[in-house]
């Protein structure tokens, strides 16, 4: 039985009954019906749902049961002392669709089968979350050596320590903002410091500058510096996208695609890293976008995929590349 981790209502839900079709026979070792608590389940943002199904019958010796759940994997039942009628089951689904699951009498080892038979229609809707998406790094005090620190800005040279670039920032240059933002992340020039970096980024967005808009929300979708706020990191990355940044627009891909701070939605996904891929104006962000962009696409149907490129034509931005 494939195992998840989404929590579903507790009992007491609408439920679906079976449609129940008795077999007859004296003999009471027999399948009585079946529900289900919920006949429309919702994919979880861990990319499952659970459904929960529960047998009813009435049994005075051993019989079995086979439950076919309708997405290729089935589950036999032993109905003895101890262990009968109602019976609990749960089983996770990881994809939407409608399944049919079946109940029948089956011959389990040496348990006859059971009389009667059920079947029952469920919905699974949502969008499955897309496992070995290239993620951003996690949450943490320090930075690594090189992952944590936003991708868009190289590092202050020797020519331009703390304070020239402090200098040149209270100037309003906005290069120096973002310079000074990335020496703090990354602690290079001897202090190392996230609000201060989140200050910085700020002073450039404000400015309407994307790289600024990039950092900042790089920051806040991490949490560094500042609470976590997919929301705001977000608002950034769509104005930095809508700016021609292609790195802001891996982010949201990355957004849609582990579903962070939004629902999972896979075509959404594929048309922002579709965009960063043919706007990147750098090896890394190209071929990471690329990479993301051909995964989703494994996972995407035919359909789903035509839509996809569609929405990349209609997200491209008037701006251009940045």
């Amino acid at each position: 039985m494939t195992s998840a981790v989404a929590t579903l209502a507790i009992f007491g839900a609408a439920t679906a009954q079976a449609q129940f079709d008795p077999m007859g026979g004296a003999q009471k070792n027999r399948l009585s019906g079946a529900r289900l608590e919920s006949s429309q389940l919702r994919l979880g943002v861990d990319g499952s749902a659970v459904g929960i199904l529960t047998l009813a019958g009435d049994a005075n010796s051993y019989c079995g049961l086979l439950v076919d759940f309708g997405d290729g994997s089935s589950e036999n039942v032993k109905i003895e002392m101890g262990q009968g009628f109602p019976r609990l089951l749960r089983h996770g689904y990881s994809r939407p669709g409608v399944y049919e699951i079946r109940v029948r009498g089956e011959k389990v080892t040496t348990h006859y089968p059971c009389e009667g038979n059920a079947s029952l229609r469920l919905e699974v809707i949502g969008q499955p979350r897309m496992a070995g998406i290239d993620r951003e790094a996690p949450r943490n005090p320090m930075p690594p050596a090189r992952a944590s620190a936003p991708l868009a800005e190289r590092a202050p040279n020797a020519a331009d320590p703390i304070d020239e670039l402090l200098r040149r920032a209270n100037e309003g240059r906005i290069s120096a903002m973002n310079e000074l933002g990335l020496a703090y992340a990354s602690g290079k020039g001897g202090k190392q410091s996230y609000t201060e970096a989140a200050k910085w980024y700020r002073q450039a967005a404000e400015r309407n500058d994307a790289k600024g808009m990039f950092n900042l929300g790089f920051l806040l979708n991490q949490g560094y510096g500042a609470p976590q706020d997919y929301a705001e990191a977000r608002r950034l990355y769509q104005a930095a996208a809508d700016l021609g940044f292609a790195p802001a627009m891996s982010g949201l891909g990355r957004m849609y695609a582990l579903g962070n701070g939004v629902a999972v939605d896979l075509i959404r996904a594929h048309a922002w890293f579709s965009l960063a891929t043919a706007l990147a104006e750098d090896d890394e962000t190209r071929e990471t976008a690329a990479q993301n962009r051909d995964k989703l696409a494994k996972a995407l149907g035919k359909a789903d995929l035509a839509k996809a490129q569609a929405l990349a034509k209609k997200l491209q931005p008037a701006a251009g590349p940045k």
